[in-house]
């Protein structure tokens, strides 16, 4: 099945055993929870995660937008036993101050 752990190295997956985007690294980890950031545009991460996903047929997505900004998220269901991960969330780097945000984060969340 594409996006399980045993068809990508472990090096490619974060520490619930999500699959993580080529170039991206975390920014913030706390328990059961951890945000990484890459400079990738909004649609290649959520491209990336939707092939991963694609024959998985207990994880759910959805793509939804408010007030301009997209937001992409994943959730396993209590079936999805290849991983530790709950949900994926993807949205744009919000701006800072008056500069533009420039990237993506992907917020992945620990089962349990």
């Amino acid at each position: 099945m594409a996006g399980s752990p045993g068809q990508l190295g472990p090096e490619t997956h974060g520490p619930f055993g999500d699959p993580l985007f080529p170039d991206a690294k975390a920014d913030l980890t706390l328990d059961g929870f951890v945000r990484y950031v890459t400079n990738a545009a909004f649609a290649d991460v959520v491209a990336f995660f939707e092939r991963q996903f694609k024959d998985e047929k207990y994880i759910f997505t959805a793509k939804s937008e408010e007030k301009g900004v997209p937001t992409w998220v994943a959730g396993a269901g209590v079936r999805y036993t290849a991983a530790a991960w709950a949900a994926l969330l993807v949205t744009p780097v919000p701006p800072k101050g008056k500069k533009p945000g420039k990237g993506t984060h992907i917020v992945v969340t620990k089962k349990g």
